[in-house]
């Protein structure tokens, strides 16, 4: 009786691993596997930029019902213009109360929460595409000073409107040597005295994520230690053979590596083990227009040749943005941008996101 006991257990075990292993196979690419630990703590948002032609009531009518329904935060980038690469005076955009004032107040009629602040420096001339990673003011002294006071106000209105992030500089590579860590910390010290709610990070190039991590290992000042959060804006390539991979977990062998120091994925974790603080993917993302002509994912094409299909997009939006979701270190992700030529809210990469948003 035993015997047939244990012969019946054996047959029914056997049987739902058969199941399981079926079930399995039928899984759909690139999708996280149950067993894959997925970080539920995650800020999983999307970035816009505040343009003129943003700042009307039916831009955010059009836009917000989309991104509530994604399941994202908003992470909210606005311009301060410098005229050349040497001009010492940053100039706040003149119509920011006004455009700030419309998109909290249509923030809160959507339900849509702007969990972050980022002020790019940017050109008259060709605005977020300026080289600020090579601007170096003419003026030190002057610049800093001007800057500050621009944080400042961003500062106070991240507090007013319980806005989780206030990112204080992004991709200004040559301002963050650690040269001018004392200016920062003058900011960063009076921004905590007067704001203290606010978060404090800097959206750093993933050669400025390298140069901090060999400070530390240098034993050398960085200006990582003063921040809140660290972040990164982070634009791999993806080998395409990861395409049809079932089960993806973090590993820099997802990406082509190509000079950098560390990879993504290892740059990461040594940041959140050498400073002890989460990391926020301040930028992330790819262009909507496909290059089968490679062996990789390029998330960057501005080739107007190319077809304008959001098939490598989207696969690479579920590739990379899955891996971030495992990551036990990243406590927000913002993927870039609503804005062309990403237009991440069109109907191919918004249901990708929407499935790793809501899972």
């Amino acid at each position: 009786m035993k015997k047939a006991v244990i012969v019946v257990s054996i047959l029914i075990l056997v049987y739902f691993m058969f199941v399981s292993n079926d079930n399995h196979k039928n899984k759909p690419s690139n999708v996280i596997n149950k067993r894959s630990v997925v970080n539920k703590s995650i800020h999983k948002g999307i970035a816009m930029t505040l343009y003129d032609s943003t700042n009307n009531d039916q831009w955010f009518d059009e836009t917000f019902p989309k991104i509530k329904n994604m399941g994202a935060e908003l992470q909210v980038v606005t311009g301060v213009h410098v005229k050349d690469l040497k001009d010492s005076v940053p100039v706040n955009d003149p119509n920011v109360d006004e455009k700030l004032n419309r998109l909290f107040k249509k923030s809160k009629e959507y339900g849509v929460k702007v969990s972050m602040l980022k002020p790019h420096l940017m050109s008259p001339e060709l605005g977020d595409s300026f080289d600020r990673g090579s601007y170096m003011p003419a003026d030190i002294n002057l610049f800093f000073s001007q800057w500050k006071n621009i944080i400042l106000y961003y500062a106070k209105v991240s507090e007013e409107n319980h806005v989780s992030f206030l990112s204080i500089t992004c991709e200004t590579t040559a301002l963050t040597q650690n040269t001018y860590v004392p200016y920062w910390q003058e900011i960063i010290n009076e921004v905590r005295e007067k704001y203290p709610a606010v978060k404090i990070t800097m959206a750093f190039k993933k050669e400025e994520l390298d140069r901090e991590l060999a400070y530390h290992e240098k034993k050398l000042i960085g200006i990582s230690p003063f921040l809140d959060e660290i972040s990164l804006n982070m634009y791999p390539k993806v080998k395409r053979e990861y395409v049809h991979k079932k089960r993806i977990f973090p590993t820099d062998d997802i990406f082509v590596i190509n000079s950098e120091q560390y990879g993504f994925i290892e740059g990461i974790r040594k940041a959140h083990r050498y400073f002890k603080k989460d990391i926020l993917i301040t930028e992330t993302g790819s262009t909507y227009r496909s290059d089968s002509s490679k062996d990789y994912l390029n998330p960057i094409v501005l080739d107007k040749t190319k077809p304008h299909d959001y098939v490598d997009q989207q696969y690479w939006l579920q590739i990379v943005v899955s891996v971030l979701l495992q990551m036990k270190e990243i406590k927000g992700i913002y993927v870039w941008n609503v804005n062309s030529p990403f237009q991440i809210l069109d109907a191919p990469p918004a249901k990708v996101l929407k499935k790793l948003y809501r899972e």
